[in-house]
């Protein structure tokens, strides 16, 4: 579609003048939809501040919609399997993102947990070779999303694992800020792979070691990343009452001597 079409989109779903599936909607303003338009489905995603707020994002460009709108760029740059951006605007207070529409995808985190009970591991430990490339990917062409989480990486109808939401997603240029940084990344990663194999945490120390060997960071980094795992876990029992056991340690795989 040309720009103005999508603009004319937008409008429409935003005054409610055409039917849209939601697929997720956030309290703090951010909306995720299916919305289709002469045969042809689109997702858009959109955040709603208030004008003050919306004006200073639209004159700074920092909004989390021109950030997604850049890092998907840069994924389709460094050849990461993500949505394709269409287009990228504010529409008064709003702004909107429309992106290629994947189909309905399966959570990661459920298939991994039926190729476990399934006793499938051939398939279980290619899934999390995917995740891994993409994230050790990401690392080393300088893309840094603290948000890295297992919910964020998804399966196509045609099998493909793809990255989503990268609206927290940047660019960082120095070796320094890369190799600093990317410590909550892999801290995030980890994390989400312990509370979603739990109780059998043990089963995340193999993925943890590749992709450890995959990002290629000094042992001060890892031992970074151990923090944010243990913050995040911290968190997760806050919120649900799970104890999630951490049974390993990141920098100790690097140097267990340190």
């Amino acid at each position: 579609m040309k720009p103005f079409e999508f603009r004319n989109l937008a409008r429409a779903v935003l005054q409610h003048e055409i039917p849209f599936e939601v697929l997720k909607a956030r309290a703090s303003g951010t909306s995720v939809i299916r919305v289709s338009l002469q045969n042809q489905s689109y997702i858009l995603k959109y955040w709603q501040r208030k004008p003050m707020a919306s004006l200073l994002r639209r004159i700074s460009r920092t909004g989390c919609g021109i950030k997604e709108w850049k890092a998907l760029c840069g994924m389709q740059k460094i050849g990461v399997e993500a949505p394709k951006p269409l287009y990228h605007e504010f529409v008064g207070n709003t702004e909107v993102l429309f992106m290629e529409d994947l189909g309905a995808c399966l959570d990661v985190i459920e298939v991994l947990k039926a190729y476990v009970l399934s006793g499938n591991i051939q398939e279980f430990t290619r899934l999390e070779d995917g995740i891994i490339g993409i994230a050790g990917k990401m690392i080393r062409n300088g893309w840094l999303d603290p948000d890295c989480r297992l919910p964020n990486f998804a399966l196509t109808p045609g099998n493909q694992l793809v990255r989503l939401d990268f609206e927290l997603a940047y660019r960082v240029h120095t070796s320094a800020m890369l190799r600093q940084d990317c410590a909550v990344m892999i801290g995030t990663l980890v994390a989400t792979h312990l509370f979603a194999m739990q109780p059998q945490t043990m089963r995340s120390l193999p993925f943890a070691e590749r992709l450890l060997q995959s990002v290629a960071i000094p042992p001060g980094i890892a031992h970074a990343s151990d923090r944010i795992v243990e913050q995040i876990i911290a968190k997760q029992k806050r919120l649900s009452g799970i104890d999630t056991k951490i049974p390993f340690r990141l920098g100790d795989i690097l140097c267990p001597k340190c």
